[in-house]
């Protein structure tokens, strides 16, 4: 009575499992696993029948009935286990039919009456007894070693898993191996309960109440387990889980190598102090983020043998219960490249595409950084801005490209002749301008007519190999504290300039604002 209880409970749990694994079909394995929930119907159907039976060949009949479950378990078994555990790709059909041509062959020896039985009875408590022979052990043989190989597949990806997943994958190996360790004691004489109390069938209902309570408890085939694990190791953002007391519990493959790249002191495992492992100028941006305990974004900057390197660090914490912090999650994304086309649009941005020095926006830009500070008269600063004189001529005479080349040659001169603290940017189409900072009104004269006398000396060969000169025209005008301003000091020089242009031209003409007897 209590043995039938067992199975009508048993194949109320397989019927649940067989719905649930049915609504959850395109899942991997979910059809696997309907299958075995049908054939472990049949075997507890099937064996209930042949305990309430009492003539032999009732219960022979229903023994044999049981036979295509017992047989094909293992075969599904293994299936359900490659695939949840996500080993290499899924099998063909071919492969399929040939794992299961075994245990066909074997049904087949079993119902022709051969080779499969060498005695057939009921022992003294009408328990009906069935001796094998040596092939049919071969049969059993290799769904045990299918059966094996099933839980081999999980118990390998367990040990590479974590958390939940870890748990979802031995709860399915140990409901597998319920019956093998349960048929083993029996077949050792270790086992206390004789008679149908130890048949096959019963031994699945552990195995059954195992197995759903994965199901219910941790959601098997729910969730795919190696899939997350696999992502986490392939994707390219690097991951770092920390405790909460910054020692790291997990980390991916990515996250292992652009610490290294960063200048980790050694290879990042779990286990490991990460602050020890960071440089010293990283260690406070992000250990400070992880205790933090809100979600904070920083970057990373650094130059490894000769390699420049741009990460963006997003710290999240990972909070449980009420509040309680357990610790952080760091996803690292290397933004190396994204730096790199920023900086080169940047250099576009202010660069003069035709002579690689400032246009104008590049250099007000680098100009005005001078004017942010205060005036002081020791500190002097003189604004020149060049003409090229009559430079439609060229541009008429010679064609357009022949006036690139002018252009060209031009500031490549000047860049030449000036210093390093110099900001030098073509302003308009022919007219240039030259920011001299720590520079005194004459020693800018001087520089201004260096540069109007080596424009006058140059040839430049155009196009079509005619030979330009050319001179230009200058206006200089210096910082005063009544004309602290860039805006005025540009101005007061572009006075200045079109003072030369109207005194013949070829000349240096300083601002009427600047105190011209020290040029005397």
């Amino acid at each position: 009575m209590l043995l039938s209880f067992a199975f009508l409970l048993a194949g109320l749990l397989i019927f649940w499992g067989a719905l649930f694994a049915r609504k959850h079909r395109n899942v991997v394995g979910a059809n696997y696993l309907f299958i075995l929930c049908l054939l472990a119907e049949l075997i507890i159907f099937t064996s209930n029948m042949e305990i309430v039976s009492t003539r032999l060949a009732d219960k022979l009949l229903w023994r044999n009935l049981q036979q295509p479950g017992y047989f094909y378990t293992p075969v599904l078994i293994y299936l359900l286990a490659r695939s949840y555990a996500m080993q290499s790709s899924s099998l063909s059909k071919r492969k399929i039919a040939a794992l299961l041509a075994v245990p066909t062959a074997a049904l087949i020896l079993i119902y022709s009456g051969y080779y499969m039985r060498s005695q057939v009875g009921l022992d003294d408590s009408g328990t009906l007894v069935v001796k094998s022979t040596p092939l049919e052990t071969l049969f059993l043989l290799y769904g045990l070693l299918l059966s094996i190989l099933g839980i081999v597949f999980l118990l390998k990806s367990a040990i590479s898993t974590r958390g939940t997943q870890r748990r979802q994958l031995l709860t399915l190996a140990i409901g597998i191996a319920l019956p093998l360790i349960i048929s083993w004691l029996r077949g050792m004489e270790l086992f206390p309960i004789k008679g149908y109390g130890a048949s096959i069938a019963v031994t699945y209902i552990p195995s059954c109440f195992c197995i759903f309570w994965g199901v219910f408890k941790y959601q098997l085939f729910r969730i795919v387990p190696l899939a997350r694990d696999k992502l986490f190791d392939v994707m390219r953002e690097g991951i770092v889980v920390l405790d909460a007391r910054g020692v790291i519990v997990d980390v991916n493959s990515a996250a292992v190598r652009m610490l290294q790249c960063m200048g980790a002191a050694s290879k990042p495992a779990n286990g490991m102090v990460l602050s020890s492992l960071l440089p010293k100028q990283w260690q406070d941006s992000w250990m400070g983020a992880h205790g933090k305990q809100a979600e904070t974004e920083f970057e990373i900057s650094f130059q490894n043998r000769n390699t420049e390197g741009h990460y963006s660090v997003r710290v999240l914490p990972i909070i449980y219960g009420k509040g309680v912090f357990a610790g952080s999650m760091s996803v690292l994304t290397d933004v190396t490249e994204v730096k790199q086309i920023e900086q080169q649009l940047r250099i576009r941005a202010v660069t003069d595409g035709l002579t690689g020095i400032y246009n104008r926006t590049g250099f007000i830009e680098q100009s005005e950084g001078y004017f942010w500070l205060p005036y002081q008269e020791d500190q002097p600063l003189v604004l020149l801005l060049m003409d090229i004189d009559y430079f439609k001529k060229i541009n008429d005479q010679y064609g357009h490209m022949s006036g690139d080349d002018t252009i060209r040659a031009f500031s490549s001169m000047v860049l030449d002749l000036i210093g390093p603290n110099a900001v030098f940017g073509r302003v308009g189409g022919e007219e240039f301008a030259l920011t001299l900072p720590y520079t005194s009104l004459e020693e800018a004269w001087e520089l201004a007519e260096v540069i109007r006398a080596a424009a006058e000396r140059l040839q430049v060969q155009g196009h079509g190999g005619h030979i330009i000169r050319f001179t230009v025209s200058v206006g200089a005008a210096i910082r005063s504290e009544e004309n602290s301003s860039y805006e005025r000091l540009y101005f007061l020089a572009d006075e200045a300039l079109y003072e030369a242009k109207q005194d013949g031209r070829n000349r240096v003409c300083v601002s009427s604002c600047a105190d011209k007897s020290i040029l005397a």
